[in-house]
Formats: C-alpha cells, sequence, structure tokens
C-alpha cells in the first residue's frame, strides 16, 4: 500500500476507533492480527516492550474511570470505595483503543522507512501551505529528530549507569542532568547529518481503494 494512503487510512481507523465502540476495536484488533505475520520487520517482543512501557498509563485509566465513573458497584459492600461496572467496563475499551492504536503505529513504522512516513506526512500537509505552514520545514525537523532519537535512548541508558555529582544517576533530577550534560557536549562535536527530503507519487484511484474500504467497514459497524 502507497505510504501516503497508508499513513491516512492509520489516521481515519484511531478516528473512527474514538467515536465507536467494541465491535470497532475487535475488527481493527482483528486486522492488526492478520497484517503481523506481513511486516517482518515487526518483532513481537519490540511491539511487546511498546504496549509494556504504556502499564502505568493503563494503570491510571482504569483507576480514574472504575472509581470515578457512577453505576453499579462491583463489590457493594464495600460502598463508596467499590469500582463501578461501567467505570471498569470503560476503562477496559479505552485500554483496549490504545492498545490497537499503539499496535497500528508499529506496524506503520515497520511497514515503511522513516523517510518514506516523512514524506508522507508532508503530502498531507501542503495544503497547509494556505495557513502559512511550510511543509518542508515541519518534514526536515521530524527527520532530525528522528535521526537525534536513537543516541539519545543510548544516553538515557548510559545515564543510569554515570554519576552525577560522585553519586549514581538512580533519581530523576540527576538522570536528566547527566543526559542534559552528555547531548550537550555531543552537540558540540557531532557532524550535523545530511538530509534529503523523498517526493512521493501522486496515489492513484487504486492506491486509495482498500483504504476507502477498510474506513467504510469501520464506519458501518
Amino acid at each position: 500500500m502507497h505510504p501516503v494512503v497508508s499513513l491516512g487510512l492509520v489516521v481515519a481507523v484511531i478516528v473512527c476507533l474514538a467515536a465507536g465502540g467494541w465491535p470497532d476495536i475487535l475488527v481493527a484488533a482483528t486486522a492488526c492480527a492478520l497484517a503481523l505475520p506481513r511486516v517482518p520487520d515487526l518483532r513481537l517482543p519490540g511491539l511487546a516492550r511498546s504496549l509494556w512501557r504504556l502499564r502505568f498509563f493503563y494503570l491510571s485509566l482504569l483507576i480514574l474511570y472504575a472509581w470515578f465513573s457512577p453505576g453499579k458497584a462491583l463489590f457493594p459492600a464495600l460502598g463508596f470505595f467499590s469500582p463501578s461496572l461501567s467505570g471498569i467496563a470503560t476503562a477496559a475499551r479505552y485500554i483496549a483503543f490504545l492498545a490497537v492504536i499503539t499496535t497500528l503505529v508499529q506496524l506503520l513504522m515497520a511497514r515503511f522507512p522513516r523517510e518514506e512516513l516523512v514524506a508522507a506526512l508532508r503530502w498531507w500537509l501542503t495544503p497547509c501551505r494556505a495557513i502559512g505552514l511550510d511543509p518542508d520545514r515541519v518534514a526536515l525537523r521530524l527527520m532530525l529528530v528522528a535521526e537525534v532519537l536513537p543516541r539519545l535512548r543510548e544516553l538515557a541508558g548510559e545515564a543510569t549507569e554515570s554519576t552525577v555529582s560522585g553519586r549514581r544517576a538512580d533519581g530523576i533530577v540527576p538522570r536528566a542532568a547527566a543526559i542534559y550534560e552528555r547531548t550537550l557536549k555531543e552537540a558540540e562535536t557531532v557532524t550535523p547529518p545530511r538530509l534529503e527530503l523523498v517526493r512521493l507519487p501522486t496515489p492513484g484511484a487504486m492506491d486509495w481503494a482498500p483504504a476507502a474500504v477498510a474506513v467504510g467497514v469501520l464506519a458501518i459497524i
């Protein structure tokens, strides 16, 4: 599928899922499961790590909706301190929604090179020139961020083992200080990367057809 169409499809699916319910989420989850074997560059351990990183966000959603939503109590004997059944159902739907979105994004990033995804975003932002937004500038900044992020992850790992003021960087503030210091030192010595924007051809009618069918199915459900 064309990168422009794939990016647009992912955004459209996210909008449909946000406005829909369990049927939409189940259809999207099934589609993701069927797509996983077709994207060999996406490793299941990597996807599992991405989902695991959101565990505290999932927990916060569960607490927020289960204990602060009106409805029938799950444990009536606990009275006010019992989570509500409707709140648990709502939290479960949002957690499933986020898990499907994470999987969709991981599939998209594994399916296409980074340069093509940035070019696809640039294609979608082209009409924004009318309001003064330069798609080329946005695309270049995204590419620069994408170039730097892997190294920042390495620096974050190194900062855990480093010391700040003679102490191990266990806390958030010491670790952030170590990352900031290392980043500044590297910025003074690193050679600026040479970036080139990829120009994608405009997708044809046949490229749009599968995406239109997928969005139509979710809209009907």
